[in-house]
């Protein structure tokens, strides 16, 4: 263990400001939504380096639970705002819904006229790695 924390400590180091934005990825609140995305990309470059390093899910988790508390207090509560908000996040068009729902179905979710089904709040949770209760009514 000690040469593991001699090792660590030098590459620390050597990446002095990366190491020191992943590690307050890691335990600082996200302040507004460029902070936002910029953990969602370090959550997404640990996910594709974890195959080779899987401590780094570890790191990713992390800073997961940042951004799920992040969500809980800035997302909208209505369920038709909540998934717009997401979709204009995520950079993601009715058409990459395909799966969940029609166009013309999210169409009108977005506008009101029809509730989400279960199947379908379960399917944009799943999308968007969020709680099913972000598209559920208060």
């Amino acid at each position: 263990m000690d040469r593991f924390i001699q090792d660590l400590s030098e590459l620390i180091s050597r990446y002095q400001e990366e190491s020191g934005k992943l590690f307050a990825a890691c335990a600082t609140k996200i302040q507004d939504e460029s902070d936002l995305v910029d953990r969602a990309e370090m959550i997404e470059a640990l996910d594709n380096a974890s195959s080779q390093a899987p401590a780094l899910l570890q790191l990713s988790t992390a800073i997961l639970g940042q951004v799920e508390d992040y969500e809980s207090v800035n997302l909208p509560r209505e369920p038709h705002l909540a998934l717009k908000a997401l979709m204009k996040e995520h950079k993601v068009k009715q058409k990459d819904l395909a799966d969940i729902a029609t166009q013309s179905i999210i169409s009108e979710i977005l506008n009101q006229k029809r509730r989400m089904t279960v199947e379908q709040i379960k399917g944009f949770a799943q999308y968007f790695d969020v709680p099913v209760t972000t598209f559920m009514q208060n």
